[in-house]
């Protein structure tokens, strides 16, 4: 369905219930359906639109079977990434991050036996820098984010091999947590 316009909104969702794969890339939607959370068989769901509404609250922890999940531009708030942090079956994770006042709450939002087993990651903080990636498979990229919650530390930091920090103001000690580290920017 990427880059098309369905009249009506997506409710055949309702009868793909073997769907395995769902890339909503460039598809204009006013909201999620409720159906998208009847996508049990579901493994890979890309919503890397541009323009993505807010996913609804308990969408997202709905899809247990989810291996692969790519948010682009939808509101990405603390809720949506307890969410993804409860996927049991996640190993790839791409997630745009507008709002970067979610990278400083102190909640436990990823634990570390979750991201420990995320085969690739990248989190970026500005929409054009998802062309930096390069041959990294756990990407962190944050700009003007002036305080990191524990749980980004705990859990992101040391399993981070590709790291780039533009106008970010944090304590020193915290770059001793970049034990994976082969490229910094």
């Amino acid at each position: 369905l990427n880059n098309s316009r369905v009249s009506g909104g997506l409710w055949l969702l309702n009868r793909l219930e073997n769907l395995r794969v769902l890339s909503l890339t460039g598809f204009s939607i006013d909201s999620f359906p409720e159906q998208l959370g009847n996508l049990k068989k579901l493994r890979l769901l890309d919503l890397s639109s541009k323009q993505s509404p807010e996913i609804p609250v308990g969408l997202i922890s709905k899809l247990r079977y989810l291996e692969e999940l790519y948010i682009g531009s939808s509101k990405v708030t603390a809720y949506l990434m307890i969410e993804i942090g409860s996927l049991p079956r996640l190993r790839c994770l791409q997630l745009f991050i507008k709002d970067v006042s979610v990278l400083s709450l102190n909640d436990q939002i990823f634990r570390i036996d979750f991201v420990r087993k995320l085969k690739s990651y990248i989190i970026y903080t500005e929409l054009q820098w998802i062309t930096l990636v390069k041959s990294h498979r756990k990407n962190l990229y944050l700009k003007g984010v002036t305080s990191i919650g524990d749980w980004v530390v705990d859990a992101l930091l040391g399993e981070t091999e590709n790291l780039i920090l533009d106008s970010c103001f944090e304590e020193e000690s915290t770059m001793l947590h970049f034990t994976a580290l082969s490229c910094i920017s």
